[in-house]
């Protein structure tokens, strides 16, 4: 056998490490990543979910409830495109690399943080809105409920995914 494998027509290298285990650490970045990803999606999916219910129950969802998602979706993609070995320990007012990737990711954090505080602020003045006549509760407190939810698990998600591939790099 001269370490080769046939598949189909052609003749393919066995690989080394063709044992079928893995360790944890190997692991960890590939498995991280799926939960963030399954995460971002089940965010969007509990946002979804919350404007149809309103739909449902007829009333409409104002246009500024899809803000701090849109905003916590922008900060996953900006905290995660970038590579984090260009963080240096240059000052802040200089004009290096260093200091470009600092003022990315404060913004990206400003994005995220101001997501997260939107969907409070957001659930805070919905649930202290005064009630219609003839209503028993809110039917605004609904969305805005998963609108908080949607971010927590989208920053949740962002965190995790740059966690993993963090650790992934080093």
């Amino acid at each position: 056998n001269r370490g080769l494998v046939a598949r189909g027509f052609r003749e393919v290298p066995r690989r080394a490490e063709a044992t079928g285990t893995m360790s944890v650490s190997e692991a960890l970045p590939s498995v991280g990543s799926l939960v963030a990803g399954f995460l971002f999606g089940i965010a969007w999916l509990v946002w979804i979910d919350g404007v149809a219910f309103a739909a449902h129950e007829g009333y409409g969802v104002n246009g500024v409830h899809w803000l701090p998602g849109i905003l916590q979706t922008l900060a996953l993609f900006m905290v995660n495109v970038i590579n984090w070995s260009a963080l240096t320990e240059d000052a802040f007012m200089d004009e290096g690399r260093g200091a470009k990737v600092k003022c990315w990711i404060f913004t990206s954090f400003v994005f995220a943080f101001s997501g997260l505080i939107g969907a409070i602020w957001i659930l805070v003045a919905e649930s202290n809105a005064p009630l219609a006549e003839g209503e028993a509760w809110n039917p605004a407190v609904g969305p805005a409920t998963h609108g908080l939810a949607q971010n927590i698990m989208l920053f949740a998600a962002s965190l995790l995914f740059r966690a993993v591939r963090t650790q992934s790099e080093e």
